[in-house]
């Protein structure tokens, strides 16, 4: 439970490693919900992730700049896969 005019920052979380998880019966999770902040994520974005049958994980939303990165490092890997692919139809030629 976060008191009144209290909050919750975390700070050097890491995806898939650290886990906040809540019991799925916690009474005032949605007041708490908007009390958490994620260092690094956007504020405001904290929501539920089904963990197991009995706990909620709560996540934060990265930020924009962290999506930007991850399409960039997907087109760069695409750019050079139809590369290799188009250098091995050239030699079979």
């Amino acid at each position: 439970m976060i008191a009144d005019g209290a909050g919750l920052d975390i700070r050097g979380w890491e995806e898939g490693f650290s886990y906040l998880l809540v019991r799925k019966d916690s009474k005032h999770l949605a007041d708490a919900l908007k009390k958490i902040t994620f260092d690094g994520y956007l504020p405001g974005r904290v929501h539920l992730e089904d963990f197991n049958k009995d706990y909620w994980q709560i996540s934060g939303t990265p930020e924009p700049a962290t999506y930007g990165a991850i399409f960039a490092g997907a087109g760069v890997g695409l750019i050079v896969w139809r590369r290799r692919r188009w250098c091995g139809r050239a030699r079979a030629e």
